[in-house]
């Protein structure tokens, strides 16, 4: 697929392209979630259950952050997934996709034994069950949300590349000119773009996310009860703004790594062939 990238880039080096994935699972996916669930979310619930903590502006900065962590987590594999979907091969991305199902399902082990550095023991039986079943559905979910974006990515990089073969394959000179005209998918010429396939499936995971946080939100609102004044109002207009910023941010981490990715899989000028000069 090195034609769709406008500049050198050696995508069936599969050593480096093995080391890279690895290097980029490790920093923007593994470390944030290891920082979210070993430090990060101990101390807001210890902040949290302490009365002059509790509700205080640093727990308010503390769950932002978490909440941060948690989106440039799930974001980054999901941008590789898509890459891998149309520049690579569907095994890596499959293989990105089952690396991600596993390491949030060892999450929850982790977070049930980390009750035990912030309350002291695991809790009553009960409560240990609620927990399980509490971290189980939030398991699935998350397997639900990767399955989507998954689809998203394999759809649209399919699609791409069978409509560029149909083009390139037409007895119309008219369309095998627009073949050759069509703009390269790398490096991305505007921050959105839906005819381009990565920015298109990134598009459709940002409104997938911004659709589970405003349904949650929804759901939540809907039992609590409506407003009672102008200032619970503007507290929910707020938290609905939000959640769309946080979809926002959602696209934005996956274009960041995206691009990331592919400058760092460009080849250095003392790689560059001959004919890559040219």
């Amino acid at each position: 697929m090195t034609e769709l990238i406008a500049c050198p880039t050696d995508l069936n080096n599969k050593k480096r392209v093995s080391k890279m994935t690895w290097l980029f699972m490790a920093l923007f996916f593994l470390l944030p979630l290891i920082l979210n669930n070993l430090i990060i979310i101990p101390i807001y619930a210890t902040l949290e259950a302490d009365v002059a903590y509790s509700g205080s502006l640093l727990t308010i900065v503390i769950k932002y952050l978490q909440d941060f962590f948690d989106l440039l987590a799930f974001s980054s594999a999901y941008a590789l997934i898509i890459f891998s979907a149309l520049l690579l091969d569907g095994k890596r991305s499959r293989f990105i996709a089952l690396f991600y199902a596993i390491t949030y399902l060892l999450v929850i082990p982790v977070k049930m034994l980390m009750n035990v550095v912030i309350y002291g023991s695991l809790g009553s039986t009960s409560q240990i069950i609620i927990d399980v079943i509490y971290l189980g559905v939030y398991f699935v979910l998350y397997l639900i949300q990767l399955l989507v974006v998954y689809i998203f990515a394999a759809t649209d990089s399919s699609r791409y590349i069978s409509s560029l073969e149909a083009l390139r394959a037409s007895k119309r000179d008219k369309a095998r000119q627009r073949a050759e005209n069509i703009e390269s998918v790398l490096p991305f010429s505007k921050f959105i773009d839906w005819y381009n396939p990565l920015q298109r499936s990134a598009v459709k995971m940002s409104a997938l996310i911004t659709a589970i946080k405003v349904g949650t939100r929804i759901i939540n609102d809907v039992s609590v009860g409506a407003p009672e004044s102008f200032g619970e109002v503007m507290i929910m207009v707020v938290y609905y703004l939000s959640d769309f910023i946080y979809g926002a941010v959602a696209y934005i981490v996956a274009i960041f790594v995206i691009s990331f990715f592919f400058e760092r899989l460009k080849k250095k000028d003392g790689d560059l062939s001959p004919s890559d000069k040219a």
